[in-house]
């Protein structure tokens, strides 16, 4: 035997079934096997009202063809209505459930062993809700997930078992999340902001693991939307630079920030980054844009890795690398608009590797390169826009590489070579060779 595999939904090219309703009907009564599965592999449009009621002696698997990802609403596979009624056990995974109709809830299950993992659960009236979870069954799990709008987003009514871990409720009429005193569900990483009453009924029963609201009833309070990477869009992701995205565990909401950039918009930003025997990775985008910026990255017998670009419009902007013993690599572009830019890379028995693109527009840039017994790679290009460059090489028992074809004003450097100082401005050169 195997796991029977059926294509559902208007997204294939020719589904084995059009809806749910139709796959339920025909696969109900069918048994794959002692440790198999019956898979309704769900594409584009998969019909309404469907009741999953079938005789899934050994559970059931229902999952679209796109992965949610809190930004990808539109692409989800989607059912106007889901009601799974069976005790056996079912599995959704990737879709999208909505409803239109002001007198049902999106989702409705009275079953046991329910697992819910990265769904949309939308309904667009004032009716009813868009999760009902009734019953007295154990084993339910709702994770990952999205539920909006409707009269209450999720209504636990007498719900004695299903738990709802990592998600966003909002739009509600009136509550976030319902439920009453024989409600013992734990809610845990779970953000509810924007509806019209309490974000968590505070007297539903529940119990609260690092959940955040808008008003006072979470573990964290006064959470709006501007938590998320872009709500106006539907980019439901927690910002990266959020203090939700590390309040939880891991953190609260559906989907964190694929990124992890930081953004800074202030008079002084002040960036310390040491490696001691360790590794520092820095692979987002970092924007600044201030006053003041100051960058730090030491690495002691350990690694400092900058993959990610670095933005910065202020009056000055100040870069240190040192490498004492240890690595830093520099492959991400470096951007600075603003009136000094001060670089200063040090290599001491370790290694200091530029790669990456160094613009710079602005009064003055200062870049001041040392290897001390170690090397000093600077194989990017170099780009000043601006009254004077200033640039200082010294290697002493090191070596300091400079790439061929390094523009610096309207003149091109070719260096590679150790040993040497070099003393350059964007009118004229000089090098110094020695120590």
């Amino acid at each position: 035997m195997a796991d029977i595999n059926k294509n559902v939904g208007l997204g294939h090219g020719a589904p084995d079934y059009t809806t749910l309703t139709l796959w339920n009907a025909g696969e109900g009564a069918v048994d794959p096997g002692v440790g198999f599965t019956s898979i309704a592999n769900c594409s584009g449009y998969c019909g309404g009202g469907a009741n999953i009621n079938g005789a899934f002696i050994r559970g059931a698997l229902i999952r679209g063809d796109v992965t949610w990802d809190g930004a990808n609403d539109s692409l989800l596979a989607n059912t106007d209505r889901l009601i799974i009624s069976t005790g056996s056990g079912i599995s959704v995974e990737d879709l999208r459930i909505f409803t239109n109709n002001q007198f049902v809830s999106a989702l409705n299950y009275n079953a046991d062993f329910i697992l819910m993992d990265r769904v949309v659960l939308d309904n667009t009236t004032a009716g009813l809700n868009a999760i009902d979870i009734n019953g007295g069954f154990a084993n339910g799990h709702i994770r990952n997930f999205a539920a909006r709008g409707g009269a209450d987003a999720v209504m636990a009514g007498f719900n004695q078992g299903t738990n709802i871990t990592n998600g966003l409720v909002y739009g509600a009429v009136d509550k976030g999340i319902e439920g009453s005193t024989s409600t013992p569900m734990v809610i845990t990483d779970v953000f509810s902001f924007n509806n019209g009453g309490q974000d968590i009924d505070s007297a539903g029963g529940f119990t609260l693991v690092d959940c955040a609201t808008e008003d006072l009833t979470g573990t964290y309070t006064g959470y709006t939307s501007s938590e998320l990477v872009n709500f106006a869009i539907g980019n439901l992701q927690t910002k990266s630079t959020s203090f939700l995205a590390t309040a939880g565990n891991p953190f609260i909401g559906a989907f964190l920030e694929a990124s992890s950039g930081i953004s800074v918009t202030g008079d002084t930003a002040s960036f310390d980054y040491n490696a001691l025997a360790g590794t520092v990775d820095l692979t987002g985008e970092i924007l600044v844009t201030g006053s003041t910026a100051s960058f730090d990255y030491t690495a002691i017998n350990g690694s400092v890795d900058l993959t990610g670009e670095l933005l910065v419009t202020g009056q000055t902007a100040s870069f240190d690398y040192i490498a004492l013993p240890g690595t830093i690599d520099l492959t991400g572009e470096i951007i600075v608009t603003g009136s000094t830019a001060n670089f200063d890379y040090t290599g001491e028995n370790g290694i200091v590797e530029l790669g990456a693109v160094i613009n710079v527009v602005g009064q003055t840039a200062n870049f001041d390169f040392n290897g001390v017994n170690a090397e000093v790679s600077l194989t990017g290009e170099i780009t000043i826009v601006g009254d004077t460059a200033t640039f200082d090489y010294i290697a002493k028992s090191g070596v300091v590489v400079i790439g061929e074809g390094q523009k610096i004003g309207t003149v091109t450097a070719g260096f590679a070579d150790s040993d040497i100082s070099v003393q350059y401005k964007q009118n004229t050169i000089t090098v110094n060779f020695g120590e």
